[in-house]
């Protein structure tokens, strides 16, 4: 067991270890709720939602380019066509 301590704001860090333990990291769900008059908090199973695991993905290739060339065409048709 842990004791942490409740900030003002009213924010709990938790220790690394639990965090590693549920699978926790930076962005990661948790939820929380009342049991009995305890606060329970529960990772959720799999947060794959999470964007910032993605973030690089797509690093040296050109989908940015490809999007935007893409986005520019469709504009260009949609001013063309009325």
């Amino acid at each position: 067991m842990a004791r942490i301590m409740v900030s003002r704001k009213g924010q709990l860090i938790l220790p690394m270890s639990i965090r590693r333990q549920v699978g926790l990291e930076a962005g990661g769900l948790v939820d929380v709720y009342l049991d009995q008059g305890r606060v329970v908090l529960e990772a959720v199973a799999d947060p794959s939602w999470n964007w910032l695991k993605m973030r690089g993905a797509l690093k040296g290739t050109h989908a940015l380019q490809d999007h935007l060339a893409e986005h520019q065409q469709e504009v260009q048709g949609n001013t063309a066509g009325g």
